[in-house]
């Protein structure tokens, strides 16, 4: 698996990591002998990565808060960057945090054979960012959509409930389904749903 070691640049060698629960990504420059390695498949920012790094960010803040700051740092930066940081090495004299520790290098190994740490960190996530587009922009546009083509006009269009629970019943008719696209945004082909509305 490709790592990447990473230390801070000059300017801020004297920061004291353990007083921070985030680090600036912009700070952090690769070296071979850096102190700090990238959590794989747990950097993505707007236009990078994808929903399986973010809800891998996501998993190991919920499930390993206790190293933050000890052992870990969730790192943040432009464009929405985000991820997770690591100590290259690290022990520690509590057995609780220790016992995390060894956890979560288990678990990362096991990223070799699978990229996620967890299936239904994945499947929550689509749902939210899929709930957060239907607010954005999925209804407005699907209801702009079955206006346009004279299945409904304004005074018809069913309510918001009832409009989204039809859509999901075209789609799993259709077997029409919304895709993650990126980290942050998603895709649902509203065309073909208005196309299959009354089939």
């Amino acid at each position: 698996m490709d790592t990447r070691r990473l230390t801070y640049e000059s300017s801020y060698q004297d920061t004291d990591k353990s007083e921070l629960s985030r680090l600036y990504y912009g700070s952090l420059v690769e070296d071979t002998k850096g102190d700090l390695i990238e959590i794989p498949y747990s950097v993505y920012s707007d236009y990078s990565g994808c929903v399986v790094e973010r809800a891998n960010c996501d998993y190991v803040l919920a499930n390993y808060d206790k190293l933050l700051s000890i052992a870990i740092w969730e790192v943040y930066g432009g464009y929405g960057t985000r991820g997770i940081v690591r100590l290259v090495d690290f022990h520690s004299d509590d057995e609780n945090i220790q016992y995390l520790w060894d956890s979560l290098l288990d678990e990362i190994n096991g990223l070799d054979n699978y990229p996620a740490f967890d299936d239904e960190y994945i499947s929550q996530l689509e749902l939210e960012m899929e709930s957060e587009e239907w607010d954005s922009y999925i209804k407005s546009d699907l209801s702009h959509q079955l206006i346009k083509s004279g299945i409904y006009d304004d005074d018809s269009i069913p309510d918001d409930d009832t409009l989204r629970s039809m859509m999901y019943s075209v789609m799993e008719k259709c077997n029409i389904y919304w895709e993650a696209e990126s980290a942050v945004s998603g895709y649902i082909d509203i065309d073909q749903i208005v196309t299959n509305w009354n089939n």
